[in-house]
């Protein structure tokens, strides 16, 4: 067990490995009134090639199968969902499925270690049938068509595919209606037998809880299970394909939605090494594209943009990008200013060490109110244990990073970027 006290935000965590391999992560936060339990697998929408340990034999699953194995994990025994029983313990649930992982929880005043049992319980033995399978494609068809409806969703999507064209990271965590349906009963049991065995999942439970009785709790529900062994691995794909220069398609908007995507390089650093990058990349965009720039407030003012304008990184596994987005009349002019601002980047007026300091201070700022939220906290804790770094050290990195730090960060990847242009344009 290992117990380690993070001053700069007052915050303390238990970690404790079991002899199964689950990792367990224990919060406690005193004076909060809910509890969040929070069981994630490292296995997400990305991982669609696995190997075979033994004979290297490669099998690709459907495009989709992690978001619909989520799914079929709350069936439970005789038609019961899992829903309702953690309903019946007071308890709220649910499950989301990201492109690297799967993750199922509960939030609960009371029975704390009993809903985390159940949590344990339904994800650990599964019931789901080739019967409820079948069943569970129309509801997956109906997700994801609703999803095709939203044209905010549809271009963050096309930026990915134009980022990632013929690769897992560029397909809907949901996959398509064709994968859907293509997914069968065996797919998803090969996919729950190599990614959902302790070893490759961790559980987090966070907020006023007895702490020994818990972790009491937990290792007695794992004692008398057994697990089978794992047969297949990951298989990771390399990112092969040039970027696909520009798409577009027609909505029912009233004005365009554009948006740039920037393919960055794969980051190799690991560890906390893998957290201060992925602050140097956010920092970057800020110093950049953030609302405290000079650029940002020349747009606003020509209505070149307007509260639709938003930006993000990704430094993950694979995927490491940059993606901006806003619904704007000038999308020419817009996408033609954001490709010269990324570009000349080191130019920028807004590189500079007041401009810095006023970035760092408020991601300091926004990090301390967020970490008031329990989702927040735990979400950030799933990344932490799987990439193997302290998600609470965060805030000790932003106060000893320098512009130096993030200007070297530019310079080995937004030096060499391959980008992508996504435009939604009113229907006639």
């Amino acid at each position: 067990m290992i117990k380690t006290y993070f001053a700069d935000v007052d915050e303390t965590t238990i970690q404790i490995q079991l002899e199964n391999g689950l990792q367990v992560t224990l919060i406690p936060k005193n004076n909060y009134h809910r509890v969040y339990g929070i069981l994630t697998t490292n296995f997400g929408s990305i991982d669609t090639s696995l190997r075979h340990i033994k004979s290297n034999e490669i099998i690709t699953l459907p495009a989709g199968t992690a978001h619909f194995l989520e799914h079929k994990m709350f069936e439970g025994m005789n038609g019961e969902d899992a829903f309702v029983k953690f309903m019946r313990q007071g308890a709220e649930a649910n499950a989301f499925t990201t492109h690297f992982q799967t993750s199922f929880l509960f939030s609960a005043s009371f029975e704390i270690n009993k809903n985390i049992e159940t949590l344990l319980d339904f994800v650990q033995e599964p019931t789901f049938s080739p019967e409820g399978v079948e069943k569970e494609k129309k509801i997956i068809e109906q997700e994801l068509l609703m999803y095709l409806d939203d044209p905010y969703w549809r271009i963050h999507q096309l930026v990915l595919e134009g980022l990632y064209p013929n690769h897992p990271a560029g397909v809907d965590v949901g996959g398509t209606i064709e994968t859907v349906n293509k997914t069968s009963y065996e797919d998803l049991k090969l996919a729950y037998e190599s990614f959902y065995h302790p070893s490759q999942m961790c559980l987090i439970v966070l907020g006023d809880f007895d702490i020994e009785a818990t972790l009491m709790a937990i290792k007695q529900n794992q004692l008398g299970k057994v697990f089978p062994q794992q047969m297949y691995e990951r298989l990771s794909l390399p990112v092969k394909e040039e970027t696909i220069a520009k798409q577009a398609l027609f909505m029912d908007v009233s004005q365009p939605i554009v948006a740039l995507g920037f393919r960055f390089k794969e980051i190799e650093a690991e560890g906390e090494a893998l957290l201060k990058k992925v602050l140097e990349g956010e920092i970057l965009a800020d110093l950049i594209f953030g609302p405290t720039t000079t650029q940002n407030q020349n747009w606003y003012e020509k209505e070149w943009i307007d509260s639709s304008f938003d930006y993000m990184t990704s430094i993950q596994r694979t995927m490491h990008y940059l993606h901006l987005s806003v619904s704007s009349h000038y999308e020419k002019e817009i996408l033609s200013e954001w490709e010269s601002l990324f570009n000349n980047w080191q130019n920028s007026y807004d590189l500079n060490e007041q401009h810095f300091e006023t970035v760092i201070k408020g991601k300091i700022g926004d990090l301390l109110q967020m970490l008031n939220s329990m989702e927040y906290t735990a979400y950030s804790v799933i990344d932490s244990v799987f990439e193997n770094y302290d998600s609470f050290n965060a805030l000790k990195y932003l106060k000893e990073m320098t512009l130096e730090d993030v200007i070297e960060y530019g310079k080995e990847y937004w030096g060499v970027a391959s980008t992508t242009q996504a435009v939604i344009l009113p229907n006639a």
